[in-house]
């Protein structure tokens, strides 16, 4: 769960020592009760240590916990605060997949509260520009997400050729959602590299 190779002890000695990547990490353990107790005010404390240093990881998590109010006051302005300045990070090489899934999850985030007005105005157009941002970068909830939205005319231009093309590309990677959705939709012919489509959940997505 971890992606720093000490036992608990050590990792705290690191994140007390103000490491930024210890921090988000430990805060991780104390969000999910990986070997401490669950207590998301701890996790949020040391979430906030290291987003405050600019890591994209526990900015997106911080995010997250104002999204759903845990361990702070639910605070949608605050959650779309964050998830922007995770959301700003540059998508690292391949090997950094902390920082490209956090980056893209922010971006995802932002796209379900302008979906759902939560904390900004209702605008399914600017939904849909930032799912498409995460979708085009992998994100399989984005993936999802955009579908939806094409599929339903949301935002965009009502498309069920666009929608199904990324209802397929979240399915290839395991979305559940997606994959229900294409078993209850027409057979068609895999989009393939015939055509490359421009191309919601309303849970906010997490790791």
């Amino acid at each position: 769960m971890s992606p720093f190779p000490c036992n608990l002890s050590e990792l705290r000695q690191h994140a007390e020592r103000g490491e930024d990547i210890a921090q988000d990490a430990f805060a991780r353990h104390h969000y999910h009760g990986d070997g401490v107790p669950l207590d998301y005010a701890e996790a949020a404390r040391w979430f906030r240590l290291a987003a405050r240093q600019d890591y994209a990881p526990a900015q997106f998590h911080l995010g997250v916990l104002y999204h759903h109010g845990d361990g702070v006051r639910r605070t949608y302005r605050a959650a779309l605060a964050w998830y922007r300045r995770a959301a700003s990070h540059r998508v690292l090489p391949t090997g950094w997949s902390f920082n490209r899934d956090s980056v893209t999850a922010a971006q995802n985030n932002i796209g379900v509260l302008y979906d759902f007005g939560h904390g900004v105005p209702l605008d399914h157009a600017e939904a849909a520009r930032w799912y498409q941002r995460a979708a085009a970068r992998g994100n399989p909830t984005a993936q999802f997400n955009l579908a939806h939205m094409y599929a339903c005319g949301d935002g965009v231009c009502q498309n069920r050729n666009t929608a199904y093309w990324w209802y397929w590309r979240a399915a290839k990677q395991g979305h559940a959602r997606a994959i229900r959705t294409l078993e209850q939709l027409p057979p068609r012919r895999p989009p393939g590299r015939r055509r490359r489509a421009a191309g919601k959940e309303n849970t906010p997505h997490a790791e």
